[in-house]
């Protein structure tokens, strides 16, 4: 079993100090060997499981990293995984439009895959749940009107999600 499978398993069985050391280590392996693509999902992962574990600014610094990698490499699913993660924590800083813009984004992006996408949708219906319908709509269409990657450069550019 590979040391992001165990993290995987500790983060489901609620044990993110542990998947957090197993997504570490895995990162640590991958960047010895060179594997630039699973670097940065293991960030993601990383900055999954400090989100999971009530860790919102952490999780910040650790998607960011990864997003950096990832447009350096242009891995789309990457971007797409990480963006997803970034998405979440906008949506817990208050600032929801920008998180329903990238969200638009994923669901709408041909290498999205399908759990990627459903894990947008819900993201995007626990959002629509608390503002007014307009404001989802319009957040939706600015995303709509972007590239992955320009967006994913956008985000890169903008500030760090301030969290207490």
């Amino acid at each position: 079993m590979s040391l992001v499978n165990l993290g995987d398993v500790a983060s489901r069985s609620g044990e993110f100090g542990l998947a957090e050391a197993f997504y570490d280590e895995s990162f640590a392996l991958r960047r010895e060997i060179g594997e630039h693509g699973k670097m940065a999902s293991s960030l993601s992962r990383l900055g999954d499981a400090a989100l999971v574990g009530g860790h919102a600014a952490k999780a910040d610094s650790y998607y960011r990293e990864a997003l950096r990698l990832s447009i350096e490499i242009h891995a789309l699913p990457r971007i797409i995984q990480t963006l997803l993660g970034i998405a979440r924590v906008l949506a817990l800083a208050g600032r929801e439009s920008e998180a329903l813009k990238i969200l638009a984004v994923i669901v709408r992006h041909p290498a999205a895959q399908s759990w990627y996408r459903d894990q947008a949708d819900s993201v995007v219906a626990e959002i629509s749940a608390t503002l007014p319908g307009t404001i989802v709509v319009a957040a939706q269409a600015r995303g709509a009107a972007m590239d992955l990657v320009e967006l994913a450069e956008e985000v890169l550019k903008s500030d760090v999600v301030a969290l207490a």
